[in-house]
């Protein structure tokens, strides 16, 4: 990747998409049960389910248009 590449305080080389490649299986810091990918991982750090699947996942539920009332026209104002 372009512009990837930082220079450190002592003046050493970085490469950042190297780094994000190399440790993207470890497991993230914090209170979730993911690694740095994202794909949800068990106690082993076996991934039980990955971060495309969990999207795909997501979107099916948030895009179904069912039960949605739709209106036409100007709304009704009461007096």
């Amino acid at each position: 990747m372009v512009g990837q590449t930082f220079k450190t305080a002592q003046g050493q080389s970085l490469d950042m998409a190297a780094l994000k490649l190399r440790n993207e299986t470890e497991r993230a810091v914090g209170n979730l049960k993911v690694n740095a990918r994202g794909d949800l991982i068990d106690e082993s750090n076996r991934i039980l389910s990955n971060r495309k699947d969990q999207v795909l996942k997501n979107l099916e539920k948030t895009s179904k248009l069912t039960d949605i009332p739709v209106t036409s026209g100007k709304p009704k104002r009461g007096k």
